[in-house]
């Protein structure tokens, strides 16, 4: 009896040290699911923000691009406005040289001279208004690109909304 007793104790004993392991090990588990939940939440949070600078990357590229054809579009423009004013002056040249024997036969070498300078001062208007327009077109496009910088900054750094309006 006294070994029936003895054994019944060293059950019991070893029944409450295994309900105690038992439990200990439930609060492990308990733990190591609480930290593989926080993992995979941190986990999601680092792929939203890896995803977030993705597509403020992206949308800068986008920006440069778009900012790039548009200063390719103005120096274009700048040749292409170039070209028309050496034409125009020197059409205003010929002008003013055809106009300089008639102004010599009419005895007057200040109508002559009068056409070359105005010829001239065509053309330099002229020249400084294309100057002027290629100026204004790499602000504009400077000035576009900003704009779109700040908005895609602005849109990357404002936290998303959740649907919830309490």
């Amino acid at each position: 009896m006294k070994a029936t007793a003895i054994a019944l104790c060293v059950l019991l004993l070893a029944a409450f040290v295994a309900y105690l392991v038992g439990d200990h090990r439930g609060a492990t588990r308990q733990d190591l699911v609480c930290q593989v939940a926080h993992d995979a939440e941190e986990a999601q949070r680092t792929r939203t923000a890896e995803k977030a600078r993705q597509l403020e990357l992206a949308s800068r590229q986008e920006t440069q691009r778009e900012t790039q054809r548009m200063l390719d579009r103005a120096a274009a423009d700048a040749v292409s406005a170039e070209r028309s004013r050496l034409s125009v002056q020197q059409r205003a040249q010929r002008l003013a040289a055809t106009c300089a024997p008639a102004a010599t036969q009419l005895a007057s070498g200040a109508a002559s001279s009068a056409g070359l300078v105005l010829a001239d001062v065509l053309g330099r208007a002229d020249q400084a208004a294309g100057e002027l327009a290629a100026a204004l077109d790499r602000a504009h496009a400077a000035g576009l690109a900003c704009e779109r910088e700040h908005r895609a900054s602005v849109i990357a750094h404002t936290p998303p909304t959740t649907g919830d309006t309490q």
